[in-house]
């Protein structure tokens, strides 16, 4: 199976020259006249591809849940921590000493 060595950028050009062209008030079918994509294919395009934009929102927002999960668990890691540092330091041991319980 034969590689293509190409890269985004013959793709991302275009795209960005495109958004650039309709934020100047021209319609989308200019756009793909100045680019020579058939009509039916540009207009294909973002129902295909606007799928994954969906998508992928969903799952920024699920890592963004999770994110704050996580930060919570570890702040509550750090307290709870610190809380048996001053218990320990109170009782006259230092957190490193292991307690005279074990004798």
């Amino acid at each position: 199976m034969e590689v293509r060595g190409e890269t985004s950028a013959p793709v991302v050009r275009p795209v960005l020259e495109g958004g650039r062209i309709l934020d100047a008030g021209l319609d989308l079918e200019a756009a793909f006249r100045k680019f020579g994509v058939p009509e039916p294919t540009g207009n294909s395009w973002p129902q295909t591809h606007g799928e994954k934009k969906t998508q992928q929102a969903k799952r920024l927002k699920e890592l963004e849940f999770e994110n704050a999960l996580l930060k919570s668990l570890v702040a509550e890691a750090e307290f709870d921590k610190e809380m048996l540092e001053r218990i320990a330091k109170e009782d006259g041991q230092s957190p490193s000493q292991p307690s005279d319980a074990t004798s």
